[in-house]
């Protein structure tokens, strides 16, 4: 299992890339939700963000998963890179105008008719990003994690000293020195002023690691590999809806006069839910050219089952974790009373985490449908997910708000997980510990429900964490209690 140490290490880098850079991240937060004028203009920004966030998806056409499946021989990554970036360029170059020229419309859609110089902003935002995704994918597929992180970290710090510069830093001066503007009035301007900055500073110091890769262009290879990503990219719009959409439906969904509150204050506890993410996103950077590199071992499926226990076990227990300190950390992360009125905001924590659970389980079952060349079947399960996530979005923002967006999407993320199992069991079979997943799902599903319904004394949930932590322990050493263990390894097999 020496492959597995390996996940386990590069997991381990890219976490502390995703915790460094989400930790100086962090700073954003209290920063925006402190100088922005209320929760409706931060609302605001997180609008922009997510459509940011599904054009990205668009814009990078799959192709970073394409190039893993077809450079998973090593003689085969300058063809697959070259092939790949070239398709991602010349779509990117076409769009790119038409963003800018059709600007003012696509902010009237928005129903934000006077941030058109926001959208521009965000045409080259997704610009430098789907360049450099490529080219982040690569140092992934060699293995040069440190180098990755070291990119993330730098352009993340960049961006938080933009954000400072522009925000902090133009606000006390204009106290000081008065400006022939009101740096107030362009305060969400430059928050996305600033991710322009750093996404082109990212993509620049890429430049001398993706260079020597980048060869001739091979049309016919380009196109089996569009194949085989256009589907990916309905995965990734799905997984968008999924992750992004209630943020938008809030908006559009509630009173005007509260909308834009009521996205701000969720999108504030949302963060708080990233904690599971992160270990879920830094086990993403690592697993998938992991996955693509074993695919051709004999014993892969015993290495994937194995690697499933082991990711179930440990970002349980991160769950549990965030659960006993969110209290604590919403109150360093949100610095407005007025996002804590009510408790709404504190109750849709658990909820998103066991959601996030489930879609990490999704993503681990997700490589049936990647290897055997089925990306089209796993564009259909991230679509079911996304239906179940708008109806339920419709059917429980109007009477719950944005805690009926928070139930709609553990519901979508759990009922993707089940088709997905089942599917992957017949396309694709692999000896998943049946009874140690069980437990693990109805486990935290109980504590979930009994934290958001019945919250107990805090001193209770840090002692259910650490028999969760202590049973883990028993059940993965079955040596030294094996009469125990026995039950839930009847049907483990790896």
């Amino acid at each position: 299992m020496s492959g597995i140490k390996k996940l386990a290490k590069q997991t381990l880098t890219y976490g502390v890339s995703n915790i460094l850079s989400r930790s100086v991240n962090l700073l954003l937060t209290p920063l925006y939700t402190y100088f922005l004028a209320d929760a409706s203009e931060y609302g605001e920004v997180s609008v922009f963000f997510v459509f940011t966030a599904f054009l990205f998806v668009f814009f990078t056409l799959g192709m970073e998963t394409a190039f893993f499946n077809f450079a998973k021989k090593q003689e085969n990554s300058r063809a697959s890179f070259s092939n790949a970036f070239y398709a991602l360029l010349a779509f990117s170059l076409f769009w790119f105008p038409v963003g800018f020229y059709f600007s003012t419309d696509l902010a009237h859609m928005a129903e934000f008719p006077e941030r058109s110089l926001v959208v521009k902003m965000l045409v080259l935002i997704l610009f430098f990003d789907a360049m450099a995704a490529l080219p982040f994918a690569l140092l992934r597929q060699q293995n040069k994690a440190i180098n990755y992180v070291k990119i993330k970290i730098a352009s993340t710090v960049f961006n938080v000293i933009m954000n400072l510069v522009l925000i902090a830093g133009l606000f006390f001066l204009h106290k000081v020195v008065p400006l022939p503007f009101n740096p107030q009035d362009y305060f969400i301007e430059f928050i996305f002023l600033s991710n322009v900055l750093s996404s082109l500073f990212a993509l620049l110091v890429l430049v001398p690691y993706f260079k020597p890769f980048l060869g001739p262009w091979d049309p016919a290879q380009m196109f089996k590999m569009l194949r085989y990503s256009l589907p990916l990219v309905l995965v990734g719009f799905a997984g968008m809806i999924n992750e992004t959409l209630d943020r938008v439906l809030l908006k559009y969904l509630l009173a005007e006069d509260i909308a834009n509150s009521e996205v701000g204050i969720y999108n504030a506890f949302y963060k708080i839910s990233l904690v599971v993410t992160l270990f879920i996103q830094s086990f993403r950077y690592a697993a998938e050219p992991f996955f693509f590199g074993k695919s051709e071992d004999q014993d892969a499926k015993l290495v994937y089952a194995k690697v499933m226990d082991y990711f179930v076990w440990i970002c349980g227990f991160i769950v549990m974790l965030t659960i006993v300190f969110s209290p604590l950390l919403s109150k360093l992360i949100i610095r407005k009373e007025v996002y804590f009125e009510g408790g709404r905001g504190m109750s849709v924590v658990p909820i998103l985490l066991l959601a996030n659970l489930f879609l990490g389980v999704y993503y681990n079952l997700s490589i049936w449908y990647k290897i055997t060349q089925k990306t089209m079947v796993g564009g259909w399960v991230s679509l079911f997910g996304a239906l179940l996530t708008i109806g339920f979005n419709l059917l429980w923002i109007p009477t719950l708000g944005f805690v009926g967006s928070a139930w709609a999407t553990l519901v979508a993320y759990f009922a993707m997980t089940i088709l997905s199992f089942i599917l992957g069991s017949i396309y694709y079979p692999v000896p998943y510990s049946k009874w140690k997943l069980f437990f693990n799902f109805s486990f935290l599903t109980l504590v979930t429900c009994w934290i958001h319904f019945m919250p107990p004394p805090m001193v209770w949930v840090v002692l259910t964490a650490f028999l969760y932590l202590i049973f883990f322990a028993i059940i993965e050493r079955p040596d030294k209690n094996p009469k125990f263990a026995r039950f839930f390894l009847r049907n483990d097999k790896n």
